[in-house]
């Protein structure tokens, strides 16, 4: 049976291969609400040993993530991919418009095959939850369409090629 290494180390180094300047992040899940700014619930991960604005890094389109939940355990791991649409809901007093929602809250997005409630909970915790700890991976450039589609496959490749 062969050793499945960390699929992040795994990346950084396709990243690296390809010499594109890559962030690696270790925190916690948590949001970030400032009405007037973003008018909505930004997901974000707070950066270990940080506070303040600082210590927040939004997660975006193309990202890699991986969360852990109770004992390790990964319960998500992955490219994000954002869905704009899922859980649209127009505005009370403006119906001609409106943005998605979850957990009775605005948000951006919702990570694409989840339910905005679902994704949701990774990073809005019950009053005595834990925050859930996750690593993230940020290019520090934005890539063409193609560029990032060649990174993805190659990841998937060797993932496929070392599963247990």
């Amino acid at each position: 049976m062969k050793k499945n290494p960390d699929r992040l180390k795994l990346l950084k180094k396709l990243l690296k291969k390809n010499k594109l300047p890559v962030e690696h992040y270790k925190g916690v899940l948590e949001i970030w609400f400032d009405e007037p700014m973003t008018e909505g619930i930004v997901w974000t991960l707070k950066k270990d040993g940080e506070e303040g604005y600082n210590a927040q890094k939004v997660i975006r389109a193309d990202d890699y993530l991986k969360v852990y939940g109770e004992g390790g355990k990964i319960i998500f791991e992955g490219f994000i991919n954002p869905d704009y649409k899922i859980g649209w809901q127009k505005y009370p007093h403006n119906p001609d418009r409106g943005q998605p929602c979850a957990l009775n809250h605005r948000i951006h997005w919702t990570q694409k095959g989840w339910q905005p409630d679902d994704w949701a909970k990774l990073f809005m915790r019950e009053r005595g939850e834990p925050l859930l700890r996750a690593e993230l991976l940020q290019i520090k450039m934005r890539l063409t369409n193609k560029e990032m589609m060649k990174i993805k496959r190659r990841a998937k490749k060797w993932v496929l090629k070392n599963r247990q």
